[in-house]
């Protein structure tokens, strides 16, 4: 009588090999996994966008500032 595999049930018990029903969660999981991490990082790049524009702006405002100041001094 051959060896019977680890991952494959007892011949004649009627039930199916539990690691091909286990692999579809897994690939579903990893899918999920790999979602949820190009959100953080798209989160992540809008953010910094803002900030980018954010600190440009304030950039912009002061320079408007400085000049304001010099032409009232001049």
């Amino acid at each position: 009588m051959a060896p019977i595999a680890a991952d494959q049930p007892t011949p004649g018990s009627g039930l199916e090999p539990c690691f091909d029903v286990g692999s579809q969660s897994i690939t579903l999981n990893h899918g999920i996994v790999i979602v949820c991490l190009l959100l953080v990082f798209y989160a992540l790049a809008l953010w910094d966008r803002w900030m980018t524009l954010k600190l440009y702006e304030r950039q912009r405002l002061q320079g408007e500032l400085c000049l304001e100041t010099i032409r009232a001094i001049n």
